[in-house]
């Protein structure tokens, strides 16, 4: 009894709380305000700059990591749900859901130099790293198209969209293999991911359908770990993470990030699903991290173990999540609260050295 009073008690100045002293290790050590209704974020290569869209702004925020504060604000499209940065960090992508485009973004001067036309519903974005192909040396920005059930391959240097593949419903975003061969797209309303062969041979792509798996109900966010071995996917229908095996092509697990008792207290939407959408792993692979919009909070899973670790409290209605290159820092949006919180994320967290 004693010593789980000394874990939980904590003494503030102005007061008295019980508090997990696992969670001071990971704690909000700055809020930064942006546009209204903040969902996607990226961060430049260098970690020095974030990306923030603002659905409901139609606009996008650029912040200066180490000083912490918005310093430019640039008008894109309606319905901003989708952010991307090139691996040089000289355009940053912003798809605009309402008004079905996508913006290019100069981040020398954070002009809007470009607007790719007739995409439908764009949500997800994702740009592949760079110098992995040797037929290729323009990385491919891929964009998700709920309105269309489909996601199309774009140059992002000459901004030609290559090619065009059906999915599943509702595609929400996609997340790369390490090898950069198999793209992994989660459709929200059909509960699964497609798998997209997209190896390069003489410098085409061969984009083709190579599988699916069934997942939870209106799947989100999606990570790969470093070495491929795993993927790790939100389910909003009821607060999970499924995490899948990528040589089986098959589930392996199914984390359940609050209890029943939780989320019958908790507010579904229409569709009676919860808010849980963005994820992201340390760069170490140690640690996911999902946005838990109905928990104000991150959740937190080992990678080793599958074990779901104690949530980390950040603003209102987090929606997305990006770690810091050295994976020292998290910045999360707010939906709820339009704002970004910056996380300490404790030595645990922090990449090997």
């Amino acid at each position: 009894m004693k010593r789980n009073f000394v874990r939980y008690f904590f003494l503030l100045s102005f007061g008295f709380f019980f508090f997990p002293l696992s969670l001071l290790a990971q704690t909000v050590v700055a809020t930064i305000p942006v546009g209204r209704s903040p969902r996607p974020i990226a961060l430049s290569p260098d970690g020095k700059r974030a990306y923030v869209g603002n659905a409901a702004s139609g606009t996008v925020s650029v912040l200066d990591l180490n000083e912490r504060k918005v310093i430019e604000t640039v008008t894109v499209g309606r319905g901003v749900r989708g952010i991307a940065v090139t691996p040089d960090g000289s355009r940053i992508f912003a798809a605009n859901s309402g008004t079905n485009d996508v913006s290019v973004i100069d981040a020398r001067n954070h002009k809007v130099i470009a607007t790719i036309q007739g995409m439908l519903r764009p949500l997800g974005l994702l740009v592949e790293p760079k110098g992995k192909h040797q037929w290729a040396d323009t990385p491919r920005l891929y964009v998700a198209q709920s309105g269309g059930r489909s996601v199309s391959s774009v140059d992002s240097r000459s901004l030609e969209v290559r090619d065009t593949v059906s999915v599943g419903v509702n595609p929400f975003t996609a997340a790369l293999s390490p090898d950069q061969k198999t793209l992994y797209v989660t459709n929200t309303f059909s509960g699964d991911v497609t798998l997209v062969d997209v190896t390069r041979y003489m410098g085409a792509l061969s984009n083709r359908v190579v599988g699916t798996v069934s997942v939870g109900l209106a799947p989100h966010g999606i990570g790969f770990t470093p070495d491929g071995k795993r993927v790790f996917v939100n389910n909003s229908g009821d607060l999970s993470v499924t995490v899948i095996d990528t040589e089986k092509r098959a589930v392996i697990a199914t984390l359940p990030l609050a209890s029943e008792e939780q989320k019958s207290k908790l507010e579904r939407s229409d569709e009676g699903t919860f808010s849980i959408v963005g994820l992201a792993l340390t760069p170490d692979g140690q640690w996911v991290l999902s946005a838990m919009g109905s928990l104000d909070a991150l959740g937190v899973i080992n990678v080793a173990t599958l074990k779901v670790e104690e949530p980390i409290p950040v603003g209102k209605k987090p929606y997305w999540v990006a770690v810091s290159p050295d994976g020292r820092m998290a910045y999360v949006t707010n939906s709820g609260s339009n704002d970004v919180s910056v996380v300490e994320l404790g030595k645990r967290f922090a990449s090997a050295r």
